[in-house]
């Protein structure tokens, strides 16, 4: 860098040498200007990233997997509830809990498994999916969602 004066015949006044660092006896700098830890946030830096990136992956983790288990639950709810219909058949309450997943979480459940079961006098609906992993966690996981609720059915009042 040049150093630009004002008036040439001039010099630019001159500026105290600085002090060499003062140390005390153990070898740590008593002098404000005498700095040790030059890239020590670098290194502080490269330690704690991996730390939070790995604990950033599991809270999106951990809310995909309970965002999942409720689109499930409610998909087994909408199908029982169809199901449990006075002339309502498996098919009816699967095909109802299948379009509620196509609906509402198409791209979070793809490859969900509905099954109905039926009682005489109970329907459930029970649904298994794999939860969309996020990159850098390595165990995939699954769901499972039931709901049950009592069949809609005539019964003559002499049956009681």
């Amino acid at each position: 860098m040049t150093e630009v004066l004002l008036n040439p015949a001039c010099p630019p006044p001159a500026t105290p040498a600085p002090s060499p660092a003062r140390r005390h006896r153990s070898g740590h700098c008593r002098d404000r200007h005498c700095s040790t830890d030059a890239g020590y946030s670098t290194l502080e830096f490269v330690l704690i990233a991996p730390v939070l990136l790995i604990f950033t992956l599991i809270v999106v983790q951990v809310a995909l997997v309970w965002l999942d288990r409720s689109l499930a639950q409610d998909a087994a709810r909408q199908g029982v509830q169809t199901a449990r219909a006075y002339a309502a058949t498996d098919a009816d309450g699967r095909q109802a809990a299948s379009t509620y997943l196509g609906t509402v979480g198409s791209s979070l459940l793809p490859a969900a498994r509905i099954d109905v079961t039926r009682t005489p006098t109970t329907v459930t609906v029970r649904i298994h999916a794999r939860v969309l992993p996020v990159p850098g966690i390595l165990h995939p996981l699954s769901i499972d969602a039931d709901s049950s609720g009592p069949i809609e059915r005539f019964v003559s009042p002499d049956a009681r």
